[in-house]
């Protein structure tokens, strides 16, 4: 089962949309109390989530430096690299205006009123699935090119300069 945090500063919908994603093996988590970039990102690592889908307008929130769902996407892609992070909010326009999140990730929040088995759905479910595949895929190939270059510094090996910046 896929685990995806859901960042809005409303969540009278919630409820309908954890259901709706269970019915394709995804649980869907609430990200609350979170007043800080930093706490997010930690809050991500420690429930170890596959994905977040944010909103675009967090004003609600109250919480200056959350600002929008456009700036928190544009933090955690430097901080937690090809992690999927979705806009999902009835503000695509301007989200999109805003130029700093791809437009295929921001997507209209009426994508939720199709029915869970329709065509439309199932798309969108299997946008979020197939970012969550290459985000593990790429983490994966990560880790093997880590532990190579780990093995061949401790082996007493010299790094070439571009090794040991991927280092």
């Amino acid at each position: 089962m896929y685990k995806i945090g859901y960042l809005d500063d409303e969540n009278r919908e919630f409820e309908n949309y954890k259901v709706d994603f269970e019915f394709h093996n995804i649980n869907l988590i609430k990200v609350s109390n979170i007043q800080t970039k930093a706490q997010l990102r930690e809050f991500i690592l420690d429930e170890k989530l596959d994905a977040i889908i944010i909103d675009y307008d967090l004003s609600k929130l109250h919480q200056k430096e959350l600002g929008d769902g456009n700036s928190l996407v544009r933090y955690l892609n430097i901080e937690i690299p090809d992690f999927p992070s979705i806009i999902l909010t009835s503000f695509a326009n301007d989200s999109r205006n805003d130029g700093t999140v791809i437009n295929a990730l921001i997507l209209d929040r009426n994508i939720m009123t199709n029915d869970v088995d329709g065509t439309n759905y199932c798309e969108f479910i299997n946008t979020i699935i197939n970012l969550i595949d290459v985000f593990k895929k790429r983490l994966s190939l990560n880790v093997e090119e880590y532990q190579t270059l780990i093995a061949k510094k401790k082996s007493g090996n010299d790094l070439a300069p571009v090794e040991e910046q991927r280092l």
